[in-house]
């Protein structure tokens, strides 16, 4: 399901649906998922120890879901190139 113009700015729609797709298609398969494009890069031994640490395993055993990345707040105005504080976007750890 497509929310939104496909367009760069609504990548976070994208992400968004992709997620939601493989969440309710593979959830029950899987304890956790990356999603990452052509220019992401994991170090795994540093992703296990971040994942094995007491703050994201007692959350994970607990059942509640869990998005680990940050939010900007912050995007570029395609039109102008100016920041507008109003908006953000997701990004990886």
């Amino acid at each position: 399901l497509q929310l939104g113009d496909r367009e760069y700015m609504n990548l976070w729609q994208k992400t968004r649906a992709n997620l939601r797709y493989i969440c309710s298609e593979f959830g029950h398969l899987f304890d956790f998922f990356i999603y990452g494009g052509d220019d992401y890069y994991i170090l795994l031994e540093n992703l296990y120890q971040y994942l094995a640490s007491p703050q994201i395993a007692d959350r994970h055993r607990s059942g509640v879901a869990l998005y680990l990345g940050r939010r900007y707040n912050f995007s570029m105005d395609a039109d102008s190139e100016h920041l507008l504080p109003a908006h953000f976007f997701h990004s990886g750890g």
